[in-house]
């Protein structure tokens, strides 16, 4: 899901991502503003989502991973709605009494912007280390690697947890990222289970961030 106000944001390649999923055509010529335009004129139609790369990536993402959002989202029009057996009794979550995947708890101001302030807070000068991470976690988030997600209120603190598959390795354990946002939507600390992970600048921590950005785009008015 994109909003109006972080599509200006977009790359070239990310547009051109979002054509080829609704099916829209378009020249391998155009630049980005045409490309921008596509998308706006088409930004607010309803199109049944397809998988551009058939048989592949978008295909073999988890099934579960899908029925949380889902979940998330019939909870948002339904509170009473009970969480799916599925995702509830997954023995490789380790559900404690306080943590629970009701999202009511995240910060209603955390937004696009947190997550760019966050990847800059990785002490890299150079741009790419600052792009390349946002562009991977968009990938992890949009395919679905991310999952089993928690969230607690602690001391006025959100922390979030959560797994995300391995990007070339989906068949093996998934990595654990652990997240601590402020109610300003800053977020405070960051940690992932993966080797660059270590301060949470990784790709497995930016997709969960774009996880709970989106989550939270579904509950504003």
């Amino acid at each position: 899901m994109i909003s109006r106000a972080d599509l200006e944001k977009c790359k070239k390649s990310e547009l051109k991502f979002w054509l080829n999923c609704r099916g829209l055509r378009y020249k391998s010529t155009e630049t980005r503003a045409e490309l921008l335009s596509r998308v706006r004129q088409n930004l607010d139609k309803d199109f049944i989502l397809i998988d551009p790369d058939p048989g592949k990536a978008y295909t073999r993402a988890k099934k579960k991973s899908k029925m949380q959002i889902l979940f998330w989202e019939e909870q948002l029009r339904n509170p009473e709605s009970q969480e799916p057996e599925a995702l509830v009794t997954d023995t490789d979550v380790d559900v404690e009494e306080s943590w629970s995947t009701d999202t009511s708890v995240l910060p209603k101001r955390f937004s696009y912007l947190n997550i760019v302030e966050h990847a800059k807070k990785s002490g890299r000068e150079a741009k790419s280390y600052v792009e390349k991470p946002l562009e991977k976690g968009y990938k992890f988030f949009y395919e679905n690697y991310c999952h089993d997600v928690l969230c607690k209120l602690e001391e006025n603190e959100i922390h979030v947890k959560g797994k995300c598959f391995r990007s070339q390795k989906k068949n093996e354990r998934p990595h654990n990222v652990t997240l601590i946002l402020l109610t300003t939507g800053d977020v405070k600390r960051a940690k992932c289970s993966c080797p660059a992970g270590a301060n949470g600048y990784c790709n497995h921590t930016m997709g969960l961030l774009y996880l709970i950005d989106h989550v939270i785009k579904l509950k504003a008015p």
